[in-house]
């Protein structure tokens, strides 16, 4: 098996990002002011999403594959949301140390398992009354879903602002 090439970045485009929301796919819709049909951002590539603060400027990275332009990378234009969101990080991301090991499962089993991890905190939330009285629904089970899916395929990561 061939080593994996660098990601070459062939194109940037900035826009303003309103909101973005899973697909029944994990992978994620971002929706920006520019334009109507919203962004869409592969599964692959769902850590992007920890990233996106709505009313906020970024820089989208596109690469190319097969002769098909997609999102590789995205940027915050915007210092002070940077600051927040790396605060935000910090406080409410436990150091566990190193992380796990990967496993060497396919992406339909990691899926699958994140799903099922998601499903039982929203149960376990609903039980303890956590929940406020209000029931989650599929758009904030898959949520949790992509987060879990990102925890179980980079492990207990973090990122650090320079």
């Amino acid at each position: 098996m061939a080593d994996r090439q660098p990601i070459t970045i062939v194109r940037e485009a900035v826009h303003i990002v309103k909101h973005w929301t899973p697909d029944n796919y994990g992978n994620i819709l971002v929706t920006v002011a520019e334009q109507e049909e919203p962004i869409k951002i592969s599964s692959k590539r769902a850590n992007l999403a920890d990233k996106i603060i709505a009313d906020t400027q970024f820089k989208f990275k596109y690469a190319n594959y097969m002769n098909r332009d997609y999102v590789a990378d995205i940027e915050c234009m915007e210092a002070n949301a940077v600051e927040s969101t790396a605060t935000a990080v910090k406080t409410t991301v436990p150091n566990v140390g190193k992380p796990v090991p990967k496993m060497g499962t396919d992406d339909s089993r990691t899926r699958s398992m994140a799903l099922s991890y998601a499903k039982d905190w929203c149960i376990a939330q609903l039980q303890a009354n956590l929940s406020g009285g209000t029931k989650p629904t599929t758009k904030h089970i898959l949520s949790i879903a992509i987060i879990f899916e990102g925890y179980i395929t980079n492990g207990a990561e973090t990122r650090q602002e320079d």
